[in-house]
């Protein structure tokens, strides 16, 4: 797992992920990838999301 965590700090959402790496291997992709369904919720459309805020989560997830 490693590997998955340096991909993960790596790239751009990595400030707005909180992921728990200490935890068992085995369930550090799904703990990855329900840190980030959250922030494809938001610039999906999320009403309390400012414009700014969604645009730069989005360019993340792109980037991601």
């Amino acid at each position: 797992m490693p590997t998955l965590r340096e991909f993960t700090e790596g790239h751009a959402p990595a400030a707005r992920l909180a992921v728990d790496w200490a935890q068992v291997h085995e369930t550090l992709p799904v703990a990855v990838a329900d840190t980030v369904d959250p922030l494809e919720a938001m610039v999906r459309g999320e009403p309390d999301v400012a414009p700014a805020q969604r645009k730069a989560i989005e360019q993340d997830l792109r980037l991601w």
